[in-house]
């Protein structure tokens, strides 16, 4: 509808005085979602930035070989296994995408038993430098490290790269 204004003496306020405008709008919260890689090294993140409150929202995490992926985890609370992970925006959000290397069994045996002990065996994680001691008990001495019925020398410590699962064997 058009509306026509005339000079008068009053000026432009009369005119303004009528012009009235309306406009629908809704005010947005706006939230902040911020991602990160534990370790660094372990992979990559997506899905930080600033979005609108009840937004889905959907971080990713890939993982870097040789890691793996453990979870998503916001502070101490673990929120999803998945690396794919789906959420409804209702606050900020800080989430960790957590990475872990592969871990191994270094297992040990005495032969014969009860002639002494080894140290150094357990979980060792990919690429850790394991370290195996021998220790004969009194009347006993360290012959040699065999595994899997190959003589892996006489050496203590043995050393080595976890890189498998290993049941050595000191004689």
């Amino acid at each position: 509808q058009n509306q026509r204004f005339e000079y008068n003496a009053s000026g432009h306020a009369a005119a303004e005085g009528n012009n009235v405008a309306a406009a629908a709008f809704t005010i947005i919260q706006l939230y902040t979602v911020t991602v990160a890689a534990d370790p660094v090294a372990g992979g990559t993140v997506a899905g930080s930035g600033t979005f609108a409150e009840g937004s889905n929202r959907t971080v990713t995490a890939t993982a870097n070989a040789p890691y793996f992926f453990l979870g998503w985890f916001e502070g101490l609370f673990l929120r999803s296994v998945n690396p794919t992970y789906p959420f409804s925006l209702l606050s900020n959000r800080t989430l960790t995408a957590r990475f872990a290397l592969p871990t191994f069994a270094i297992s040990t045996q005495v032969n014969p038993a009860g002639t002494g002990m080894v140290t150094g065996g357990g979980v060792h994680s990919l690429g850790a430098n394991v370290s195996l001691g021998a220790l004969p008990v009194q009347g006993y001495l360290f012959g040699n490290w065999s595994e899997g019925g190959t003589n892996l020398g006489s050496t203590s410590p043995l050393t080595f790269t976890a890189s498998a699962n290993r049941t050595v064997v000191a004689n």
